[in-house]
């Protein structure tokens, strides 16, 4: 498993992100350095180096599928602070890579849409 660590901000998910897809990771978990333990000694983990132009390439792929509402659930999901919300948005962005022509967050069937729903709505409270 590799671990990417980024410095905490929206923009440093996303470059994050974007690294997972640059270097082809599969079995990947995104944390914050203030959050991260290692838990396996043999993990490999990536510093992540926030760049503006590598999150505003992920943010408007994602912009195309899944419109500025999408975007305005996904800055919901991070400014709720959830254990999980890197790993929600990652998810998000892997089914609108494999689903491009389709707004994923409208597939409620998917658990980790119907968790993001579930934020969304508790955070707008």
């Amino acid at each position: 498993m590799t671990t990417l660590l980024y410095d905490g901000s929206f923009d440093g998910l996303f470059t994050a992100i974007f690294e997972v897809f640059e270097y082809r990771y599969k079995d990947v978990e995104i944390k914050t350095r203030e959050n991260f333990q290692q838990k396996n000694m043999f993990a490999e983990v990536h510093e992540v180096v926030t760049q503006q132009e590598k999150s505003e390439r992920v943010l408007n792929k994602l912009e195309k599928s899944i419109g500025k509402s999408g975007i305005n659930d996904l800055l919901r999901v991070y400014l709720s602070e959830d254990n999980e919300l890197e790993q929600l948005v990652l998810s998000v962005v892997r089914q609108s890579v494999k689903f491009p022509n389709d707004n994923v967050l409208k597939n409620f069937a998917n658990d980790d849409i119907l968790k993001i729903s579930k934020i969304c709505k508790s955070v707008s409270r």
